[in-house]
């Protein structure tokens, strides 16, 4: 009867322990920084010692892994949510090899700006050429394009407010076009109340532009 339970015991812990149990035998790795950031197909690497990549599949409690169609070891997820984000390697039996845990944060904020500057000097005619405003990251390393959705321009002279302008969209308008033209030497030119969006979907509003018009 002690030899029934024990061999009971036994097939039952085998059915649910993991086949890889030490942190060394299996990897889920996320390729950049360590994190993931919500909003854009972040690459994450498994392996496990025991077993070919073409025998795992990854799993998760916050997105959908997409395995590469060229590399078995390699997949793409794009977390549904900001915080914490559990990932299981699994055999295609279902049974677990290994738990990783990790976070899921925000895409750093781009920067404005308009001419490649975001603040210093900038001649009145170049700026009178500019066509727009953009939103650009700065060292990241994934390809997380930024659109610039609405802000609105500003003139100083003598300190006082000369001229406001509200644009919609990232491209001057005419109304904007015309204020460009009415700037001069002297002036400050500011772009603020700048809204972005990336590709998590999120609206930024980003630190305002401040340039100072020159000969």
């Amino acid at each position: 009867m002690k030899m029934a339970i024990k061999v009971a015991l036994f097939v039952l812990v085998s059915l649910h322990a993991p086949v890889c149990s030490y942190s060394q035998e299996f990897t889920i790795s996320a390729d950049k920084d360590n994190l993931f950031y919500k909003g854009i197909p972040n690459p994450i690497s498994i392996a496990c010692f025991k077993h070919p990549c073409k025998d795992m599949v990854l799993t998760t409690d916050n997105g959908t892994p997409q395995r590469s169609p060229y590399d078995s070891c390699s997949y793409t997820l794009m977390p549904d949510r900001l915080g914490d984000i559990t990932l299981q390697l699994k055999l295609k039996n279902g049974k677990l090899i290994g738990i990783r845990r990790f976070w899921v944060i925000k895409i750093p904020e781009p920067v404005a700006e308009l001419s490649g500057k975001n603040t210093g000097d900038i001649r009145a005619p170049v700026l009178r050429a500019q066509i727009g405003v953009v939103a650009e990251l700065k060292g990241f390393d994934f390809d997380a394009p930024f659109y610039v959705q609405s802000f609105s321009i500003i003139i100083l002279r003598s300190n006082n407010t000369s001229l406001t302008m509200y644009n919609k969209g990232a491209v001057f308008t005419d109304e904007t076009k015309g204020v460009l033209n009415k700037v001069r030497a002297g002036d400050k030119f500011i772009v603020a109340s700048i809204k972005a969006k990336g590709p998590d979907g999120a609206l930024r509003s980003l630190a305002p532009i401040e340039l100072n018009v020159v000969e």
